[in-house]
């Protein structure tokens, strides 16, 4: 599944807890999401509250951090996690539904300017 189905899929789980806290008359879903997902994220709650009517609340922060809580009793509802070793100790603690799903990969980069004392360090390896 690529990124663009993962997000697709998000929404549609969004917008299930929506329509299940409606129908509850339950507060808006918690959501813990990693730091780097707030710009993406951002765009995406408002996509949802226009087509739902229903707000999410959305906390960002170190996944590491929000593993602590969710071991702690946290009332969390998605857990979008930086690292999916967090995701998977908590699923092998019993405190999810199930493994979690992979939503996107990330790469890390570093830019060398033209002309760096770095660009032939040993340490750096170039991908093609």
């Amino acid at each position: 599944m690529n990124n663009r189905g993962r997000l697709q899929m998000f929404c549609a789980v969004l917008t299930l807890l929506a329509f299940t806290a409606i129908a509850r008359a339950a507060p808006p879903p918690n959501i813990a999401a990693a730091s780097d997902l707030q710009f993406a994220l951002a765009e995406i709650a408002e996509s949802f509250r226009r087509s739902t009517g229903q707000d999410v609340n959305i906390a960002y922060g170190s996944s590491g951090n929000f593993r602590r809580q969710i071991a702690e009793g946290a009332p969390f509802e998605i857990f979008l996690s930086a690292d999916e070793s967090y995701v998977e100790a908590l699923a092998a603690e019993g405190r999810t539904q199930d493994a979690g799903v992979r939503y996107a990969t990330g790469r890390l980069v570093l830019f060398v300017p033209t002309g760096s004392p770095l660009k032939n360090t040993s340490w750096m390896k170039r991908t093609e």
